[in-house]
């Protein structure tokens, strides 16, 4: 049962209490310099809205659960100051009083590490016996070898790409992800759904309630590296060693079962870990970044299906979110993504073009395709953009001649070519190839402008990772990562709507600033 639920006006009222019940003003003043900002952003984090979603997942009878909102508080309390050990948390939480306090615990109420981890396993869907996170629970050595083999294979077959990307091993896997989503199922291994509704209660409402999501039509997709703190090779659980066998084919523990191999195009190196895939939104008005969605996935898989898995929890989590444009870089220029688009979500595609998959084509009286899908003239010469002709849903290019109001006699093709004063002008349906015509041209002002906002998502993948210490994270296995990520996006919004709400909004705990 879920009966002794903190609630934020009872956090508030224990923080100011407690501070009150401070032996001198030296005491206050040295909480003001230590925690004076966390006080601000714990105090405006208000996790009354995720007890109804929560309550679900407690029984209705036998013992209750005890200080459950004050855990949830503290896990983004740690996340916020920048601890990566729960254990060491829990030991800073009974050793300072102070800190305590802002996760609404008194330094003898501090609940057991085993408590903050059951409260992640809680919320996770996953089969507990699947999870292989026991200290007994081995599994074969050579689990991470085959996956390792398969990463070298591609690099060694297909190298790294101009986009700097390394090709998927398995060249059908978005015509799979189409499939999936066409069909209306969902993705296997999605056990982490839970996680992302307390972003959307705790984090995406109230950013949306402070007003920061109301002008926001475009998310941004993008993937990024989290390497494990853990060895593939595994843990051996026998004597093989001590008995002078060094090559032991005996099952062992692994840290970090759910770790695999894959390749970080920023590094450019190999590494063991996961993969974490945020859908973000940028408010140009408050200068923000917001995560909007979040998954970790497998290390080896490519940002062209994680981005579709994404986009696909997403759309079926938030029907009326809103959003109308969704940029992409060149790792999802894909013609299943397009369809989706397309036909799904009826959203605008707005995805660079990957070069390592363009070819030139005749369209009409020997006028070819550029590798960008921009007509070129019998000159050799790449015509205009003129705009789209939206009666007819197709797209103008004109004579770059004519355009730039040149001579068109001095063509060395003029005889060939149009005799209008107008020059040669060439239509082409978005029909023809929705890849290289997508709904918004590229070659457009409202394609660039929007695109700017592809960046956003790497932002936040930069925070979350750095400002919020992921990548120093000791936690093993794809939930605890997860679940930490997920803090750091709630922390994220947290930061975004201090910067926009009032200062009076605040006044209940004016009492903290120096």
């Amino acid at each position: 049962m879920l009966l002794a639920w903190q609630s934020n006006f009872a956090y508030r009222d224990f923080l100011h209490a407690y501070r009150i019940g401070m032996p001198n003003d030296e005491f206050r003043h040295f909480f003001n310099l230590r925690y004076a900002s966390t006080a601000k952003a714990m105090s405006r984090l208000n996790i009354d809205a995720a007890m109804k979603y929560l309550s679900a997942f407690y029984g209705k009878t036998g013992r209750p659960a005890l200080m459950q909102s004050q855990i949830l508080r503290a896990f983004i309390l740690m996340d916020r100051i920048g601890t990566t050990s729960t254990t060491s948390f829990v030991s800073r939480l009974r050793s300072d009083p102070d800190l305590a306090a802002l996760a609404g615990l008194s330094p003898n109420q501090v609940p057991s590490v085993g408590s903050f981890y059951d409260f992640q396993y809680r919320f996770w869907t996953q089969p507990r016996d699947e999870m292989h996170l026991g200290v007994n629970d081995v599994l074969p050595c050579d689990r991470n070898s085959n996956a390792r083999d398969e990463v070298f294979t591609t690099y060694k077959k297909d190298g790294i790409g101009d986009d700097g990307k390394l090709p998927d091993s398995n060249r059908s896997i978005t015509q799979e992800c189409e499939n999936i989503i066409r069909n209306g199922r969902s993705f296997p291994n999605s056990y982490g759904y839970n996680f992302q509704e307390l972003l959307r209660i705790l984090g995406v409402s109230s950013s949306r309630e402070a007003g920061l999501l109301e002008c926001v039509t475009t998310i941004s997709g993008d993937g990024t590296c989290f390497h494990a703190h853990a060895s593939p090779n595994g843990h051996h659980r026998c004597d093989c060693l001590e008995r002078g066998i060094t090559n032991c084919t005996c099952d062992r523990r692994f840290t970090d079962p759910d770790a695999t191999w894959g390749y970080d195009s920023d590094l450019d190196e190999f590494f063991y870990g996961h993969t974490i895939y945020t859908l973000t939104s940028h408010n140009a008005a408050a200068h923000v970044d917001l995560p909007m969605h979040i998954r970790v996935l497998s290390a080896r898989r490519h940002d062209s299906a994680s981005g579709l898995i994404c986009l696909h929890e997403f759309f079926t989590a938030c029907p009326d979110s809103g959003i109308k444009n969704v940029c992409l870089d060149s790792a999802h220029d894909n013609m299943p993504t397009y369809r989706l688009f397309n036909d799904v979500w009826h959203v605008n595609p707005l995805i660079d073009l990957n070069v390592r998959r363009l070819k030139k084509k005749v369209i009409q009286d020997n006028i070819t395709y550029d590798t960008d899908g921009t007509p070129v003239c019998h000159a050799g010469c790449r015509m205009i953009y003129e705009g789209k002709d939206f009666k007819n849903n197709r797209l103008k290019f004109r004579c770059p001649l004519a355009a730039a109001h040149k001579d068109l006699d001095s063509c060395p093709c003029r005889s060939n070519c149009s005799s209008s004063s107008y020059g040669r002008t060439v239509y082409v349906k978005n029909t023809d190839d929705i890849r290289l015509y997508p709904p918004i041209p590229r070659e457009s002002k409202l394609y660039k402008t929007i695109y700017k906002d592809r960046t956003s998502c790497e932002r936040v993948n930069n925070r979350i990772l750095n400002d919020y210490h992921l990548s120093t994270y000791r936690g093993r296995s794809a939930m605890r990562v997860f679940f930490f990520a997920i803090c750091a996006a709630i922390n994220i919004h947290l930061d975004a709507q201090l910067k926009v709400v009032p200062d009076s909004a605040y006044d209940h705990i004016e009492d903290y600033t120096v």
